[in-house]
């Protein structure tokens, strides 16, 4: 199932871009980089960390048993809630242009975020 994905930092962009416009009072502003399916979205963070990251498929409400028992429930709860949503394949490139924003893209925040994480991970460890 397809999603629009849009980073928090684009958001708040859009949001101080409208601030003090008339035009845009009471208006509804969607804000969308990309459309993937989570599957796509675990097949670029492998190549990002040069892995086969390849999902194993589990039923519809299937039991989660690869993260620890106190989230199992919530995390199953999600994912079926993923699953059955409708597709949303949503762009939104004209608000961008409208606005003056460049948001970033799925690849780009992966690779910012896995910048954090190895950054992180090597203060721990």
């Amino acid at each position: 199932m397809a999603a629009g994905f849009v980073d928090e930092a684009d958001v708040a962009q859009l949001a101080l871009a409208v601030l003090g416009r008339d035009d845009t009072i009471g208006e509804a502003i969607p804000l969308t980089t990309e459309v993937a399916t989570y599957r796509e979205l675990v097949a670029r963070l492998g190549r990002l960390l040069g892995a086969d990251l390849g999902p194993d498929p589990v039923p519809l409400g299937g039991a989660i048993t690869t993260v620890p028992a106190s989230i199992a429930g919530t995390l199953t709860a999600l994912l079926t809630m993923a699953a059955t949503s409708p597709p949303d394949t949503l762009t939104t490139p004209e608000v961008a242009r409208r606005f003056g924003l460049r948001p970033i893209g799925i690849d780009d925040f992966l690779g910012t975020a896995l910048a954090g994480w190895t950054a992180l991970t090597r203060r721990s460890g």
